[in-house]
């Protein structure tokens, strides 16, 4: 059971269900709708391997939700539904969700809108969706239950009233932002970036053994407390995977940081006062904690200074004199440009991007395509600046 999605019927004047694909009449709006927006929830805050919650659809007249918990793959009727090339799927920052339904059901999206990179590419002061409803609908919406855990059941109705509201709007949203697009002639620029969206690949998780030393408390360890710390960030990962919670559940940062400091400063002394660290959380087992610090107590002193990451044999060769002036020169017209056309400069040309064509060192407008990332729209609007640039 969803929750008590009968308690929304009086929000709105719509009507809200829960969708069954068995059901011919809920096949037959979802089938008719001329757009479909979409939304989901992931237990992201409470878990470590995340996973879909939860599904929120709405057309033009009514809102739904579909409950995707146990699932391995969505209903046949629900999947040829998102994945129909002759709608729209309207989608707010999409990126993230459309990774989700691939990793989880194996899910592609049909042609997309995404209300956020309309915003971008029409250079919008607000970018979530709070403020842009705020700003173009001059609707205001909750984001009180956006952490919540989404997994449990049944969900509460706050909690269904905050996925409801998350894609009530987006019809009308899209609405507005199209007409802005087609007004600055940038509506092909969107599309591009939706379709760049539609085929996002889910990113695989990975932890970082020597991500502890971007903890601020950590800094100034010694030697033996930099083993301690990094014998313990070791475990607190490898305890949030064997629970499936998420690390920082299983201790904070800064708690660890604390517990190598008196490591540091007192040796195995610590030892007989773990016991009586209130700041760690009390859920802790003491036990396994003294013997992860044992561990650290004995472990070789792992460096002030991060190792060099091993290069990778795909890793592209660092900028020579030249490129480096390129890659100069790009920087300062891309404050120029991204003023003129109102973009955000990362958005419009990222520094990942600036350095490709830096490295390409392209002698033609046409061979910008060629570069990764940068797309027909931002080759045909910035060739010749660019070009401009690179020229020594």
């Amino acid at each position: 059971m969803v929750g008590p999605v009968d308690a929304l019927a009086g929000d709105e004047d719509r009507p809200v269900e829960v969708l069954d694909p068995d059901r011919s009449d809920h096949l037959e709006a979802l089938s008719a709708a001329p757009v479909l927006a979409l939304d989901l929830e992931t237990d992201n805050f409470h878990a470590y391997r995340e996973r879909t919650c939860l599904l929120q659809l709405a057309t033009p007249e009514r809102d739904w939700f579909f409950d995707p918990l146990g699932l391995d793959a969505l209903p046949p009727s629900l999947t040829e539904a998102l994945g129909r090339e002759d709608r729209e799927v309207i989608l707010h920052a999409g990126d993230n969700d459309v990774r989700s339904l691939v990793r989880d059901f194996g899910l592609r999206l049909g042609r997309l809108f995404d209300t956020a990179l309309a915003a971008r590419i029409l250079g919008l002061a607000q970018l979530g969706l709070k403020g842009l409803l705020e700003d173009v609908l001059e609707v205001e919406i909750d984001k009180g239950e956006q952490r919540s855990d989404w997994s449990r059941r049944p969900l509460a109705v706050e909690q269904l009233r905050y996925a409801r509201q998350d894609v009530r709007w987006l019809t009308q949203l899209r609405e507005r932002l199209a007409v802005l697009l087609d007004e600055k002639g940038r509506r092909a620029w969107h599309e591009e970036e939706c379709e760049r969206t539609r085929w996002v690949e889910p990113t695989e998780k990975r932890f970082d053994p020597e991500s502890w030393r971007k903890v601020k408390a950590a800094k100034s360890l010694g030697p033996r407390g930099r083993a301690v710390m990094a014998t313990l960030w070791r475990w607190r990962e490898s305890e949030a995977e064997a629970t499936n919670t998420p690390a920082v559940r299983v201790a904070y940062p800064e708690q660890l940081a604390r517990v190598a400091k008196v490591a540091d400063a007192h040796g195995d002394r610590v030892l007989d006062k773990l016991s009586g660290f209130t700041f760690l959380p009390p859920h802790l087992d003491r036990d396994k904690l003294r013997s992860v610090v044992e561990s650290g107590l004995v472990a070789p002193d792992p460096g002030a200074r991060r190792p060099p990451r091993p290069r990778l044999d795909s890793a592209p060769p660092a900028l020579d004199a030249e490129g480096k002036v390129r890659l100069e020169r790009l920087r300062e017209g891309r404050a120029q440009w991204a003023a003129d056309l109102g973009m955000d400069p990362g958005f419009l040309l990222a520094n990942a991007i600036l350095e490709r064509i830096a490295r390409a060192a392209p002698q033609e407008a046409e061979d910008l395509e060629g570069v990764d990332g940068l797309g027909r729209w931002r080759a045909e609007a910035l060739g010749q600046e660019i070009m401009h640039a690179v020229c020594l």
